[in-house]
């Protein structure tokens, strides 16, 4: 082929475009990233606050974990005659996200960020009554991340 160039490379080298990463985001595993969970919150018979175990969300991360915002989404409000409230947070300070806010409406009820690390904390939730019967809860955490 007039014009073109080869090079020729040493015995077992080759050229290749995938990364060898370990990251399943794409990135190098040492860069911190962001990343959104959404945590269903399951309707208990308990007033009590109820653990998260961090091991039972997929891909939290491994070694570090901001969390920039949060929050809890109501998609289906209780029906229930008597005022519903919901709190998120993490073990701790089971009130540091969401802090008592009504679940009487659907839509979503911002709440806050905290600058501890995360990592290897668990997250809590808590109902303020033990007789919910209709709503459907979510919460969601944005989480700065190294793994």
């Amino acid at each position: 082929m007039a014009g073109t160039r080869h090079t020729r490379l040493p015995k077992g080298l080759s050229v290749s475009d995938t990364v060898q990463d370990a990251s399943p985001y794409g990135i190098a595993r040492t860069d911190p990233y962001q990343r959104t969970f959404i945590i269903p919150l399951p309707l208990v018979a308990s007033a009590a606050a109820q653990a998260i175990a961090y091991t039972s969300i997929k891909g939290w991360p491994a070694r570090y974990a901001r969390v920039l915002s949060s929050g809890v989404n109501v998609i289906t409000a209780e029906a229930t005659g008597t005022t519903k409230n919901v709190s998120f947070g993490y073990a701790g300070a089971t009130t540091a996200f969401v802090n008592a806010q009504s679940a009487a409406a659907t839509g979503g009820i911002p709440g806050a960020g905290v600058v501890a690390n995360l990592y290897a904390t668990n997250l809590s939730y808590t109902l303020s009554a033990n007789n919910w019967a209709d709503a459907v809860l979510e919460a969601w955490v944005t989480v700065e991340c190294l793994d």
